[in-house]
């Protein structure tokens, strides 16, 4: 059951944010982009409609990570929160890391597999 809200932000809680409904899906990226964006071997994603989202607290940086990509992270800890880009209008993608309850929305899939590190399954 997905609550009327969905409550995150980063690690310092300088941004703070609410998602209201639920998300639309669930997923693990393995592409190069998200992992050294978040210096993590994948990066879990929900992906929601834009106007879903309201920024409750503080302002994300930005970075044009690649042509038609902007990911937003916090300024001052570095917690990446976000990723838009140009080919899924009206789509923004938040990081499950970034949820107050990341349990809630378990990946259903992984895109981007032939990324996967090998050793990411073996711990």
């Amino acid at each position: 059951m997905v609550p009327p809200e969905i409550l995150g932000g980063c690690f310092c809680g300088e941004i703070r944010y609410a998602i209201s409904g639920a998300p639309d899906q669930s997923l693990v990226c393995h592409c190069p982009d998200c992992r050294r964006s978040a210096g993590a071997q994948a990066v879990g994603w929900i992906f929601i409609r834009c106007e879903q989202f309201q920024l409750r607290r503080g302002t994300p940086k930005t970075y044009n990570s690649s042509a038609g990509v902007i990911r937003a992270f916090c300024g001052t800890c570095g917690t990446t929160l976000t990723w838009i880009g140009d080919k899924q209008p009206g789509r923004l993608d938040v990081t499950i890391g970034s949820l107050d309850d990341p349990n809630q929305f378990p990946p259903t899939r992984a895109v981007y597999r032939r990324h996967k590190l090998a050793w990411a399954s073996e711990i």
